[in-house]
């Protein structure tokens, strides 16, 4: 989970304010995955025969699982883009973003991780029956698809292994 930012003191106003939840979307799905986690923490109460071992295997998995088994909210202000799933909502200024890629239900937003900006991250924003209008924040906000190459004046050499 990466660390939220501090809320700058620009305008932070709703553009568009959403929720999505995935596990109303399909219901079998949905049930299997719940029989699943039920079934996992039997086996884990059975294998080591102790509540702590299945409260910490509880917590592993519905930390793992909560953007699935909770409802996501969303916000889009003109500063930046608030998720919440399960815990505690994350914020990233837009300028955080190098690109997006859209997929049928959703679109990712990219930014790079590491120190060289190589390896890419991204938070993952269900339409949930918005897509115009957040495809139309979205490309407002970030000029160009993630994957397409970087600038000249942005690009970074690879460094050289000796």
């Amino acid at each position: 989970m990466t660390r939220p930012e501090a809320r700058p003191d620009e305008d932070t106003r709703p553009l568009l304010k959403w929720s999505h939840h995935p596990l109303t979307k399909r219901p079998v799905t949905a049930a299997a995955v719940i029989v699943g986690v039920i079934a996992l923490l039997a086996v884990v109460q059975v294998l080591y025969g102790h509540w702590s071992y299945t409260l910490a295997a509880t917590v592993g998995l519905m930390g793992a699982l909560a953007p699935y088994l909770f409802p996501n909210r969303y916000q889009l202000s003109e500063a930046g883009v608030t998720w919440m799933n399960f815990i505690a909502p994350e914020y990233k200024k837009w300028s955080r973003f190098i690109g997006y890629t859209a997929y049928p239900d959703g679109v990712l937003l990219a930014f790079p991780q590491d120190l060289r900006g190589r390896i890419l991250k991204g938070v993952f924003l269900y339409y949930g029956g918005h897509r115009e209008a957040i495809m139309a924040i979205v490309a407002r906000k970030l000029e160009r698809p993630a994957g397409t190459k970087l600038p000249a004046n942005e690009a970074r050499a690879p460094r050289r292994r000796h």
